[in-house]
């Protein structure tokens, strides 16, 4: 039986440095989803709400949206168009879902100015598997939100 090699040089051995302590808006480039085939390149942040239906974890930061937007329509290496997502996971209840917003790119020092609601989308993981479909392409599956993000 093969074991797996230790992964080494992780970035400041899985850790914060020190000298980075206090310095709550650090972001250190952690994208929770890629995706790409022939035409797109998706990369986004997955924000995960609990099961008391509010949100417990770090919030969406400036830094870190800024990092998302800087790519936006640009082609990539292989020719493929960078989109990025904040992908709001609701998935402790019967019915689970993710809320897809579009990251756009802009000048501003307020995260909401980055994010664009008027074409998020709220799409069901099990109910004719509408997540998937609309990563793999199917950008019109899905409904408009009708709740305010919580993890922002």
């Amino acid at each position: 039986m093969k074991t797996q090699p230790k992964q080494t040089n992780l970035f400041f051995g899985g850790t914060v440095s020190k000298y980075f302590d206090g310095h709550k808006s650090l972001y250190l480039g952690d994208k929770d989803f890629t995706f790409a085939d022939q035409f797109v390149n998706i990369h986004a942040e997955i924000k995960t709400i609990s099961k008391s239906g509010k949100f417990e974890g770090k919030k969406m930061t400036l830094n870190q949206v800024r990092e998302y937007a800087a790519n936006v329509d640009l082609k990539d290496n292989y020719g493929r168009i960078n989109k990025s997502y904040l992908f709001e996971f609701h998935k402790h209840l019967d019915k689970p879902y993710v809320i897809a917003v579009p990251i756009i790119f802009v000048k501003s020092r307020n995260v909401m100015d980055y994010l664009d609601m008027k074409n998020a989308k709220c799409l069901y993981i099990e109910k004719d598997n509408q997540f998937n479909r609309w990563i793999s392409g199917e950008r019109y599956l899905g409904v408009a939100p009708r709740k305010e993000l919580l993890c922002v």
